[in-house]
């Protein structure tokens, strides 16, 4: 585990690289790892309507939506889209009593 104020050799050489050849000092500033964008990421209208549909029908799950309303989003990212905004509920667990 890297403690604050240390900094690994190959990242001090990009540093390096970036602050001598192109940048100047701006090439010494932390940059973001994350793409700068998601081509194949669902749009945010789609998004919004499996929201709508599933408030109208909230004891469906992904797979029924998708089928019953016809969604272009596959079923995993239906699934994704529900959890993420808090609309599933976790199954209730079957407890039995051994005797």
């Amino acid at each position: 585990m890297e403690e604050k104020g240390k900094v690994h050799k190959i990242e001090a050489r990009l540093h390096m690289v970036r602050y001598a050849q192109t940048e100047g000092i701006s090439g010494l500033e932390d940059r973001r790892k994350g793409p700068k964008n998601i081509p194949h990421k669902t749009p945010k209208e789609e998004e919004e309507m499996i929201i709508a549909v599933k408030k109208k029908v909230p004891c469906y799950g992904a797979k029924k939506l998708k089928e019953a309303f016809g969604l272009r989003a596959s079923v995993g990212a239906v699934g994704r889209i529900l959890r993420k905004r808090g609309l599933i509920r976790k199954p209730k667990k079957n407890i039995t009593c051994l005797r």
